[in-house]
């Protein structure tokens, strides 16, 4: 062997820290991916819950134009769901487009649907039925007067118009499916033999899947997540910070091993990577994302690998933002009514 590979080689091994002692990281290699590295970090990746790849695997350029994208595409989601009467900031609220998913957390989950070459398609499947199945369903609605009608034709018009401002012009969804296509593109050529010596799908069988993708953004003032885990089955999300994490704005606290055993008992770890690096995670793994006490938003892109057949059926329900805003605005004039009514029987 080449003094200068064995010398490389020695040196990946050397940045392994053995999974008993602390968390596990891998300086990537840039000039070859090896059969040794791959196992080395799949390792990791098996008894640790995670792997860190200490290089710059997304350039520090797209890493910038993807976090402009994601704050413009949040700004943009949060206005219209304000706009219905939604209160953003401390409600919790799950959609297809966007989620906060505890109260006043100020931490969002933003989708960025990966282009059909790259998506499962099995994903959209879920989404496809359950709009054939809502249109199918048959209507509950009580008899309106012409009047109402025409009142709820001319706010669904105003919606539409809304609600295509809010997903952004053709230009702008354009530019989103190209940042992320290079994004994903990036983080695949890394993450991906890891993930087939993982998922056991290297050789000639199905190749893993890519179910999901988007951005998580913790805004400034936003609190510690509580501990969880994102979901029971054998998932991993390749996290890359689109800025440098510091303790300031808030690092992803990881419990090693957690993955293998029940419960939430074991140190805490959250490395602080630079923008373009890498985290592979087990869905499995009990983490929680720190406070941003800083004056900056922190974004976090990320792509969801599962194995063939897999999916994510745990963070992002198959209803759109405007159908959630929708609902909201039901209830708030089912109240309103009931309130008149009550106001009218105490005049009578």
């Amino acid at each position: 062997m080449p003094s200068r590979r064995r010398g490389a080689l020695e040196r990946v091994s050397s940045t392994i820290t053995a999974w008993r002692s602390g968390p596990a990281e891998v300086h990537a290699i840039t000039s070859a991916k090896s059969a040794h590295w791959v196992r080395t970090a799949a390792n990791s990746l098996r008894r640790n819950g995670y792997v860190v790849l200490r290089s710059e695997i997304v350039d520090g350029s797209l890493c910038n134009v993807c976090a402009e994208l994601s704050v413009t595409r949040l700004e943009r989601l949060l206005g219209f769901a304000q706009g219905r009467g939604v209160d953003t900031v401390t409600h919790q609220f799950t959609s297809r487009e966007v989620c906060q998913r505890g109260w006043c957390t100020r931490r969002y989950d933003v989708s960025f649907p990966l282009p059909p070459a790259v998506a499962s398609q099995q994903q959209h499947q879920p989404l496809e039925e359950a709009a054939a199945a809502a249109a199918a369903a048959p209507s509950a609605e009580q008899p309106r007067s012409s009047c109402e009608k025409e009142c709820e034709n001319e706010l669904a018009t105003e919606l539409d118009s809304e609600w295509e401002a809010a997903l952004g012009t053709r230009e702008v969804q354009e530019a989103e499916a190209q940042a992320w296509a290079r994004l994903h593109a990036s983080i695949d050529s890394w993450a991906r033999p890891i993930l087939d010596e993982v998922f056991g799908t290297s050789g000639d069988g199905a190749p893993c899947e890519t179910p999901g993708a988007g951005c998580v953004l913790s805004i400034p003032g936003a609190r510690a997540q509580s501990e969880h885990r994102d979901g029971p089955d054998l998932l991993i999300n390749a996290f890359v910070p689109l800025i440098d994490l510091t303790q300031e704005n808030g690092p992803t606290a990881l419990v090693p091993r957690s993955h293998l055993r029940r419960g939430q008992e074991g140190r805490r770890v959250a490395p602080l990577l630079r923008k373009g690096q890498l985290l592979l995670y087990d869905y499995r793994l009990v983490h929680a994302g720190m406070p941003n006490s800083s004056d900056s938003t922190r974004p976090i892109g990320y792509v969801t690998y599962a194995p063939p057949g897999g999916r994510d059926t745990h963070n992002f329900p198959p209803s759109s933002l405007r159908q959630y805003c929708t609902r909201v605005g039901e209830e708030k004039r089912r109240i309103d009514a009931t309130m008149r009514r009550y106001a009218e029987m105490e005049c009578s």
